[in-house]
């Protein structure tokens, strides 16, 4: 009996020795593949996905890294934990790789998937104005938003629902004539449109002025002569320029509703030009009306003069300046004295025709006693005397 026990004891000693000996762990198997469990085909632009890897069997022992790389990053990118971010539509490539140890060295393992990063589609588009008014032959440029706020834009058409009297291209919009018309922007190849009311209003004449280098100058005109005037429109391109004339003094100076001014009588006056839409957009323009011997001017100049006891002698050269608008002819040119006796002894140069400018004459005088000159011309057949104090 005693064997019988001490032989039991000692099988399952031995038995128990073998089984401590046998429970080391086992060997974990080789890494055989990796994979991107999470695949996906499509996806929006600015949207993320989180990837995950995987590895195969279960069982093996997990790659110490793995390595995330985009083929097209303006496209999408994809950062070391697997985080993917959709930028721009296209197709891209995202790769998984790993460096595996094995029993008989490293190796490398991948996986990669294709991805379609899709743009968000527009839902609705936007005008930055609903309604414009505009000026004829003006421009105005109509801007457009895309909703949602990050949806790609596209192509837009444009179009004017009456292209005479606003038309308009890439959105830009020039009004043509007054009246009115809508602008339409639609979405190429959709049904997405947006419009915006345009009002197209004359050109108004904002001021208006006579055509004088001076219009603080007071302008010469004869009497019962005429002249034309002429305005200058600011701006040139308003559409209604109808004026109407009047004269301050017309008993002065008269004016027709064609803007002709004619010279009544010795005086100044002024010719008013006012808008027929708006009185407060004027214009003055000033005249003198002077007669012919106003118009030509006399300067004297003295030659050899001398004076004894009041009694001078000399030459008198008189430069004649004609300012009028038809030839002037002097009829006579002489010295007389203060008790009008002549004293004109020898005219220099006699020739006395009709000039349209400047002529200088000369008169050669002795012994006159507060001594002027005195000549006639004929304007017109009439004639005009004047005289000159020589001094």
């Amino acid at each position: 009996m005693k064997k019988y026990v001490f032989f039991c004891v000692t099988c399952l000693f031995i038995i128990s020795s073998c089984i401590i000996e046998n429970s080391e762990p086992a060997p974990k198997p080789d890494i055989a593949s990796i994979t991107i469990s999470n695949k996906i085909n499509e996806i929006i632009t600015g949207e993320h996905h989180q990837f995950e890897a995987t590895f195969s069997p279960f069982d093996a022992e997990a790659p110490e890294n793995y390595t995330w790389r985009s083929s097209n990053t303006s496209i999408a990118t994809i950062n070391s934990a697997g985080l993917f971010t959709a930028i721009d539509e296209g197709e891209v490539t995202i790769s998984l790789t790993s460096v595996v140890s094995r029993k008989k060295g490293t190796i490398e393992l991948s996986d990669e998937m294709t991805i379609t990063v899709l743009s968000v589609e527009i839902e609705q588009i936007l005008l930055d104005q609903e309604s414009l008014e505009m000026v004829n032959g003006s421009n105005a440029t109509l801007t457009v938003s895309f909703l949602p706020a990050d949806a790609k834009p596209r192509e837009i058409e444009w179009s004017s629902s009456n292209n005479l009297i606003a038309m308009v291209a890439d959105g830009v919009i020039t009004a043509r004539s007054v009246g009115n018309a809508i602008i339409a922007a639609k979405v190429k190849g959709a049904d997405i449109e947006a419009t915006c009311s345009i009002r197209v209003n004359p050109v108004v004449l904002s001021s208006i002025r006579f055509d004088t280098e001076n219009p603080l100058q007071w302008d010469t005109l004869e009497i019962g002569h005429t002249r034309t005037t002429r305005l200058i429109f600011i701006p040139d391109s308003a559409e209604d320029k109808r004026v109407f004339y009047t004269s301050l003094q017309p008993m002065i100076a008269t004016v027709n509703a064609n803007g002709v001014i004619k010279g009544e009588s010795k005086g100044r006056a002024t010719i008013r030009a006012t808008s027929l839409l708006a009185e407060s957009v004027m214009a003055d323009y000033r005249v003198e009306v002077v007669t012919v011997p106003d118009l030509v001017i006399v300067t004297v100049e003295k030659e050899d003069f001398r004076t004894i006891d009041a009694i001078s002698s000399g030459i008198i050269n008189a430069t004649l300046t004609n300012n009028s608008s038809k030839p002037v002819e002097i009829l006579r040119f002489r010295v007389r004295d203060r008790y009008n006796n002549p004293h004109s002894g020898r005219l220099i140069n006699e020739t006395l025709e009709p000039f349209t400018s400047f002529e200088v004459k000369a008169v050669q005088f002795a012994n006159a006693q507060l001594p002027e000159a005195v000549f006639t011309i004929i304007y017109d057949g009439v004639e005009y005397d004047r005289n000159i104090r020589i001094e």
